[in-house]
């Protein structure tokens, strides 16, 4: 059965604007997410993710909210960057960071999968699962490095 959406949260020993720093920089975001990033970061940019041995997607920056919230939606499994994004073929992903007493908690959360088209669904989500399950251990080891 396909869920609409991943959901993960993670506790940081860093405040907000540490973390914040991490998930939308290229700085930040090539050290634990993709080999590369491109965007000027802002509301309403493209942004392109490149991984040496995954290729690249692209899409657009939704939301930024300094230090609470980052999202940006993006093309789903396999769907060509000639393809106009819309809600059949692509997912929202979104950043929202809370602060707490040791830190900050990050809530990472991808929705938009029942709304693909079928023939994208079960793959999109089952390879974002993974994926995000791999790249927020790679998050928390680069934080620990901070």
């Amino acid at each position: 059965m396909i869920r609409d959406k991943i959901e993960s949260i993670i506790e940081l020993n860093h405040p907000p604007k540490v973390v914040w720093q991490a998930i939308t920089t290229p700085e930040g975001i090539n050290q634990w997410f993709s080999t590369r990033v491109f965007s000027t970061f802002e509301e309403g940019a493209s942004i392109k993710f490149e991984w040496d041995e995954l290729g690249e997607t692209t899409g657009s920056i939704e939301v930024i909210e300094p230090t609470t919230c980052f999202a940006y939606r993006w093309r789903a499994h396999n769907v060509s960057e000639e393809t106009p994004m819309n809600s059949s073929n692509s997912t929202l992903v979104t950043f929202e960071l809370s602060p707490t007493k040791s830190g900050t908690q990050l809530r990472v959360v991808e929705t938009g999968f029942l709304q693909l088209r079928p023939e994208l669904q079960d793959i999109s989500y089952r390879e974002n699962t993974s994926g995000w399950e791999h790249e927020l251990a790679e998050l928390v080891a680069f934080m620990l490095e901070q």
